[in-house]
């Protein structure tokens, strides 16, 4: 995918009515809450360390989705603001954040907000400022920031399985769902990382951000491997007849072919968990950031 193709695809998102953007996960956010990857604790950390915050600092999240990210901040005891437009995440993250007295929920796009000037030295925003239209989300977050504070963009990049095993499976994505045939691969995540940087940069309100990285691991049982799939925006805009028809033959596909590994190891475990599904995918993507101080004016 080309540089101006995927920014002509996130901004697809945010040119959305606002009221289907707010209703838009709601079907799945179950799902959501229960497949979506975490983001590791040293990411948040890094950020954090980078951000170079005063005593008692205030933080704003945009778009919380059911405190995915959230507790990773809120556990340092720092005081958090999250704006969660979708009422099924937000009553999710009232129930995920409720341990966190420092933490705020209001179900509120930011759009909706009405904005406290230079009041945050750190806004921070986990896989959702692609539903925000740039020329809102970015001047608005500078205008809450006071001078010198910055804005964190965290981004959980797609699960996929290995390449081999994205060659086993792609004959039936390009007959049932095209889209889905592409692969793109740790290499080609950073790539995207640095672009999403560079959105940053053009809005002209933002230093040049820094951008940093990993590679995480992750391993899902085949049913939660479906209701991680279905979670995804591209999956969630497929007819329901082609979606169901395609998760049944990514069922058989999966059970019978190599591209699961039974038990991987032991027949009841894993990582200390029972293992409700005999087929275990194991899965990869790059989680990273990138974080912008507030350009002076």
């Amino acid at each position: 995918m080309t540089e101006d193709s995927m920014q002509a695809q996130l901004q697809g998102y945010s040119r959305r009515d606002l009221g289907d953007r707010k209703h838009w996960y709601v079907s799945i956010a179950d799902a959501y809450d229960q497949t979506r990857p975490q983001y590791p604790q040293e990411i948040c950390d890094r950020i954090l360390a980078l951000s170079n915050l005063p005593p008692k600092p205030k933080l704003l999240e945009i778009g919380c989705g059911p405190g995915t990210t959230t507790a990773n901040f809120a556990r340092h005891g720092l005081e958090i603001l999250c704006l969660e437009p979708n009422p099924a995440f937000y009553d999710l993250a009232q129930r995920n954040c409720a341990p966190y007295t420092n933490v705020e929920i209001r179900n509120l796009a930011l759009e909706e907000w009405p904005i406290d000037p230079e009041q945050f030295d750190l806004v921070y925003a986990a896989n959702a400022f692609h539903w925000i239209p740039p020329e809102v989300g970015y001047p608005k977050v500078a205008a809450a920031l006071k001078p010198g504070g910055s804005l964190a963009l965290l981004w959980n990049m797609t699960l996929e399985p290995s390449l081999e095993v994205h060659q086993q499976l792609k004959p039936l994505f390009v007959d049932q769902a095209p889209i889905f045939s592409r692969y793109e691969g740790p290499g080609r995540q950073a790539e995207i990382l640095i672009e999403l940087g560079q959105m940053m940069v053009d809005s002209g309100r933002f230093e040049r951000p820094r951008v940093e990285s990993m590679i995480c691991e992750h391993h899902y049982g085949l049913a939660d491997y479906l209701a991680l799939l279905s979670t995804y925006s591209h999956y969630i805009e497929l007819p329901e007849e082609v979606r169901s028809r395609l998760f049944a033959s990514l069922q058989d596909m999966i059970s019978l072919a190599t591209c699961s590994t039974p038990n991987p190891v032991n027949s009841d475990y894993l990582n200390g968990e029972p293992v409700k599904d005999r087929h275990i995918l194991h899965l990869f993507n790059r989680c990273g950031f990138q974080i912008g101080r507030k350009a002076s004016r």
